[in-house]
C-alpha cells in the first residue's frame, strides 16, 4: 500500500508540472486502487484546508479530510449543470456525494450521483485544467473536450461518468491489478 500511495503522489506531481500548460492528469484507475475510503457521505462543512462529513454508512460519526492545495474555494453552485467545469469547487454543505480519500487523507475524487452515475470532479484546482484518463466502463461528459483516444484509454476534461452500479465492482478490479503489478 505504500509503494501504491508513493506511485500515486508521484504520477500527481508529475502530471501537475506540465510546462506550457496547467493541467493536472487525474489517473482515474489508481486514484481508486488507492483509496482508503470511497463511500457516499454528507457534506457538514469545511475550511480553509478541511472537509467535515458524515458518511451515510456510518451516521454517527463525523469524519473528516483535507483538500491537497490551497485555499479551498466557496461553492460555486456549478452542480446545478453536470456538464458544466466542475473542477476546484467544493459541494454545498448538505450535499450528498461520493467522497473518494488517499492514503494521506487527502480528499482526492467527490462525485455527484446523477441518474445512474457518478459526475466525478477534482475539487483542488483553481486555475489548472483537470484532465482525467479512464477506460470504459467509464465515460467522457457531454459537452467538455476530449483530449485523446488512444487503445482503450480516455484523456477528458473536468471529470467522467462513472456508473454508479459498478463502483465497487471496479474499485475492487482497480486494487487487485495494481497489487499484481506490486
Amino acid at each position: 500500500m505504500r509503494r501504491l500511495c508513493i506511485l500515486y503522489c508521484i504520477v500527481l506531481s508529475l502530471s501537475a508540472r506540465e510546462p506550457d500548460s496547467r493541467r493536472v492528469i487525474i489517473p482515474v484507475k489508481q486514484v481508486l486502487a488507492a483509496s482508503v475510503f470511497t463511500a457516499e457521505a454528507e457534506i457538514l462543512d469545511y475550511d480553509s484546508s478541511t472537509v467535515r462529513f458524515r458518511a451515510i454508512a456510518f451516521s454517527d460519526t463525523i469524519n473528516q479530510a483535507r483538500c491537497y492545495g490551497a485555499l479551498l474555494p466557496r461553492p460555486q453552485q456549478a452542480q446545478s449543470n453536470y456538464n458544466r467545469r466542475w473542477s476546484g469547487t467544493l459541494p454545498d454543505p448538505g450535499d450528498t456525494v461520493l467522497v473518494v480519500i488517499s492514503p494521506t487523507r487527502n480528499i482526492t475524487l467527490f462525485g455527484k450521483k446523477i441518474r445512474d452515475h457518478y459526475r466525478l470532479w477534482y475539487p483542488d484546482l483553481h486555475d489548472n485544467i483537470s484532465i482525467f484518463e479512464f477506460e470504459a466502463p467509464l465515460k467522457p461528459i457531454e459537452g467538455m473536450i476530449v483530449h485523446s483516444r488512444k487503445g482503450n484509454t480516455i484523456r477528458a476534461e473536468d471529470g467522467c461518468l462513472l456508473p454508479a452500479a459498478k463502483l465497487r465492482m471496479l474499485e475492487a478490479r482497480y486494487k487487485k491489478e495494481t497489487q499484481r503489478k506490486l
